[in-house]
C-alpha cells in the first residue's frame, strides 16, 4: 500500500464496512516529501452479492470526509469495475478517481481473462481509487500469465505463482 520510508506518524485502525464482518484496514500518516497527510484504506468489498458493495464502498469513502490538504487512497478488490457502474457513480460523487481508468490501464486484475477477451471489462476488479492526488503511473502486473491460453490454467498458473487469485496492480500517485 505504500512504501515504509515515505511516510512517518504512521497509526494504523480499522473500518467496518458491513454487519456480516467486512472490515477495512486504515492507515493514516504523513508524507515526508511533501508534508501532507494521507489517509489510506484497504478494501475488499463482498464477492458473492453486488447489492452489499455499495453500502461497503459508500463506508470506505464516506470515512475519509473531504479535506483539501490530504490525500486519499482506497484500494483492493471491489469486485467489479468502476467504469460505468454504480460503484464508479459513488466514486465520482465522493470525487475519487480510479487511477488506472485516469491512466487508460484498463486491463483486467483477475488471471482468467486476458486484455483481449469480450469479457475483460468484467474481470476488472481490483482498484485504486484517490482524491487530493494526480495518478502518475500504473499497471497490472501480469505475472507472464495471460500467455496461458485457457482461463483456468491461466488462473492456476498464476496462483502457483504468486499465491492470489488476483493480478496485483501498481500506481504511483503525486500530491
Amino acid at each position: 500500500m505504500w512504501r515504509r520510508g515515505a511516510f512517518v506518524e504512521v497509526v494504523a485502525d480499522a473500518l467496518v464496512l458491513s454487519e456480516d464482518g467486512n472490515v477495512a484496514t486504515v492507515v493514516r500518516a504523513r508524507h515526508v516529501s511533501s508534508d501532507r497527510p494521507s489517509r489510506m484504506m484497504s478494501v475488499h468489498l463482498d464477492a458473492d452479492d453486488p447489492a452489499p458493495r455499495r453500502p461497503q464502498l459508500r463506508g470506505a469513502l464516506d470515512a475519509f470526509a473531504p479535506v483539501e490538504s490530504i490525500v486519499d487512497v482506497v484500494a483492493g478488490d471491489c469486485n467489479e469495475d468502476t467504469i460505468a457502474t454504480d460503484l464508479g457513480r459513488i466514486c465520482d460523487e465522493r470525487d475519487f478517481r480510479d487511477a488506472l481508468t485516469e491512466l487508460g490501464r484498463l486491463e483486467p486484475t483477475h488471471p482468467y481473462a486476458r486484455p483481449s477477451d469480450d469479457y475483460a471489462p468484467l474481470a476488472r476488479l481490483d482498484h485504486v481509487l484517490v482524491r487530493g492526488a494526480e495518478p502518475q503511473r500504473g499497471s497490472v502486473v501480469d505475472s507472464d500469465v495471460w500467455g496461458v491460453e485457457t482461463p483456468g490454467e491461466r488462473l492456476g498458473e498464476h496462483l502457483r505463482r504468486t499465491g492470489s487469485d488476483h493480478l496485483p496492480i501498481v500506481v504511483t500517485v503525486t500530491n
